[in-house]
């Protein structure tokens, strides 16, 4: 085993592919080597500018043609990773290639489509370490994407490493983190331990490893809303300026400067053209207005079923701003400071500032602006940018303070309570972390970027740990993490990406079971899509024995009769199945930007890829298959066979419609099925449904932590 250990993390985001490369020492050279204070913090995770590489465009942009990104795409990237990972490390270094919000706006066919073709290239044409698809090479959820950048930003914060020195007051010691991207916004943060006692249910454990073998555990709060970034919330904007507007060919934009005519993709039109599609968006520079148009798109008054919300009816908890302070990342800090750049402004994001230099910015005509950006004199301002500046400094100004609530100033309790010092906020450099909210994109030259929570949790999950029972990873915040982790660390890499056929024909105490009932349904799915003559000869030819006026019974008689039918399925309709572990779904197709409806918020509150890593396997899946919410009606036979939804209901019985033909010949169904039998009492009917998430209540099992317990 060499020196150094490697991890190779493809964000396959909207506008494009990036390929990151990291290393760290090896766990045993690693612990020979550290101090105390070393051996006390989280493994060291390396890289280099110059280690990372974007192509364009977006993997979104083969959905219609899965195979054009073989060659030049994916060449591409290949051929950078392995510049940089040692030949003799291939085979052992583990390669992920997650996509974002790009990809979930695709519908699940285009998803699976585009990610199997990128995962059989990349198993085809390299030696890294991809033993399954299904983890490796996957449409990432929101929930998924904050949760690793949250680990990001307070790994290069050095909030896991040195509490103390990042003490906020009642234990708490990590940093909300906010991400803005192209499509969507995340949240992840670690409530108060008021609220976390409230929504106990809604967190996510979260467990890391020190180098001394000593675990990290975080209770955090994870969201994300589909929609809400900055590109798809101006597209949404401008979609409701036409819709006001009727038929109008020439619209009034007060977030365009005055003067200035653009297409409803917010690029220039030179004035007497006319775009080929849509109508022209006119310019009138009124920013106070422009704010009044864009709050709207936060939708506030969304129905909130499950107090306290956010925007769009998104649950959440309450904030407690005494220990809660945010780090907002990517577009964020981009339009933070962008317009203040302008102005040669090197401060920390202050609100009232902020909206100085933006009002001076955005109420001065195209034409000045327009001249100064040809002059080069805005440096970091090209044409479009420029073109949407307006618009993104409004959509910041509105998601942060009405969005998310957070202070538009420092409450004075907050610098009366903080446990600080001068050597802390030197290493901070003034960036201000310790306010309610500040942005920025790097922490000590380093790029704050989702992938490198990806390698704090591989890194952390190579380290042994006295008790082999718990390993590192993350899901549901109940009573029974431990023992679900525990199984699925115990079931074996293989497991983690295999399909239904695999689970219900490998060897398992449910095997015969289910094998069993999977061959009677297809029997039955057979007979009754026969067709009428076709059974009623079957049925004849069953009922003699081969001799005129002589018959015997239907061999499953006993088994269809009433009151054997009423034993046989009594599980089918009555039992409750356990929770158990599926694979993690593909993002849904539904094209919609709600996340906040109740079905929706359950299904991700417990639905979602819970990365986990399997210690001790010389393989370790980093997204693994996530919690299914209980499941009322179900069996524990139907329960092995999660892949043939298109013949069991969630319920396990058969979904079956009758027609009136169909049915005609009743003397012939009460010989066949019995007098009193009905296709209710042989679990035939309908499809059943699915429970409601567990309840808000407390778990018996687990009281609230404080943010770290060694």
């Amino acid at each position: 085993m060499g020196k150094w250990k490697y991890g190779v993390v493809l964000d396959a985001g909207s506008s494009g592919t990036r390929a990151y490369v990291y290393r760290w020492l090896n766990p045993e050279k690693a612990r020979k080597g550290a101090s105390k204070e070393q051996a006390n913090g989280l493994p060291e995770i390396i890289t280099k500018k110059d280690w990372g590489k974007k192509i364009k465009p977006g993997l979104s942009t083969f959905a219609d043609n899965p195979k054009g990104m073989r060659h030049d795409y994916m060449d591409k990237l290949v051929k950078h990773i392995n510049k940089y990972v040692p030949e003799e490390e291939v085979e052992g270094t583990p390669l992920y290639m997650l996509a974002t919000a790009g990809m979930r706006q695709l519908t699940l066919k285009q998803q699976k489509e585009v990610m199997l073709e990128a995962c059989t290239y990349l198993q085809e044409s390299t030696r890294f370490r991809i033993p399954n698809c299904a983890n490796h090479v996957q449409v990432m959820t929101g929930e998924t994407e904050g949760l690793y950048g949250w680990i990001a930003s307070n790994y290069l914060l050095n909030a896991f490493n040195d509490p103390e020195t990042h003490a906020h007051g009642e234990g708490h010691h990590t940093y909300g983190f906010l991400e803005m991207g192209g499509a969507s916004t995340q949240l992840a943060f670690v409530p108060n331990a008021t609220e976390s006692h409230k929504h106990f249910n809604d967190l996510t454990h979260l467990r890391l490893r020190k180098i001394n073998g000593e675990d990290l555990e975080y209770r955090l709060f994870v969201a994300t809303w589909l929609g809400y970034g900055s590109t798809e919330a101006r597209r949404r904007y401008v979609d409701s300026l036409i819709k006001a507007s009727g038929s109008s060919e020439r619209i009034s934009d007060p977030c365009l400067l005055k003067g200035l005519q653009a297409t409803k993709d917010y690029k220039e039109v030179k004035h007497g053209s006319t775009p080929k599609d849509g109508p022209i968006l006119i310019g009138t520079g009124n920013f106070a207005e422009c704010m009044n148009k864009t709050n709207p798109l936060l939708n506030d008054n969304a129905p909130c079923p499950d107090k306290p919300c956010l925007m769009d009816g998104k649950h959440v908890p309450a904030f407690d701003f005494n220990v809660n302070h945010f780090v907002g990342i990517s577009r964020f800090h981009d339009i933070a400071h962008e317009i203040p750049d302008l102005f040669k402004s090197k401060d920390p994001y202050d609100f009232e500032g902020f909206k100085v230099k933006v009002e001076q910015f955005c109420n001065r005509p195209w034409d000045a602006i327009s001249a100064s950006v040809e002059k080069g004199e805005f440096k970091k301002m090209d044409n479009d940018d420029a073109i949407e500046a307006c618009f993104s400094a409004s959509w910041l100004i509105n998601m942060v303070h009405d969005g998310f609530d957070l202070p538009k100033a420092d409450p004075d309790v907050i610098a009366g309570k903080l446990n600080t010092t001068k050597s802390y906020l030197s290493k901070t450099k003034g960036k201000g972390f310790l306010d309610p909210f500040q942005t920025t994109n790097k922490i000590h030259d380093v790029d704050i970027n989702w992938t490198l929570g990806t390698a704090v949790i591989l890194a952390a999950a190579d380290i042994p740990s006295g008790n082999e029972s718990l390993p590192v990873g993350f899901g549901p915040n109940t009573g029974s993490t431990w023992i679900d982790f525990e199984a699925k660390t115990k079931q074996g890499l293989e497991a983690e990406g295999e399909d239904w056929h695999d689970k219900l024909f490998k060897d398992s105490p449910r095997r015969v079971p289910g094998l069993i009932i999977f061959l009677l349904i297809v029997v039955l799915l057979l007979y009754f899509l026969s067709g009428r003559e076709r059974r009623s000869s079957w049925y004849s030819k069953m009922m003699r024995n081969g001799s005129p006026g002589k018959r015997r019974r239907f061999p499953g008689h006993k088994l269809f009769g009433f009151k054997r039918s009423e034993q046989a399925y009594e599980s089918l309709e009555a039992g409750t199945a356990a929770a158990d572990f599926e694979l993690g779904d593909f993002a849904s197709d539904d094209d919609s930007h709600s996340d906040s409806s109740e079905t929706a918020r359950r299904g991700r509150a417990s639905g979602w890829a819970t990365p986990q890593i399997n210690v001790g396997l010389d393989s370790a899946p980093l997204v693994s298959p996530g919690y299914k919410d209980n499941v009322a009606g179900s069996s524990a036979a139907a329960q092995a066979m999660p892949g043939i939804g298109s013949v069991l209901g969630r319920s396990g019985r058969i979904s079956r419609s009758e027609s009136k033909e169909k049915l005609t010949r009743s003397e012939s169904k009460e010989k066949l099925f019995g007098s009193n039998t009905s296709l209710t009492a042989m679990g035939l009917h309908g499809r059943g449904s699915r429970a409601g998430s567990p309840t808000r209540m407390r778990s018996p099992l687990m009281s609230p932590l404080k943010e770290n317990v060694d």
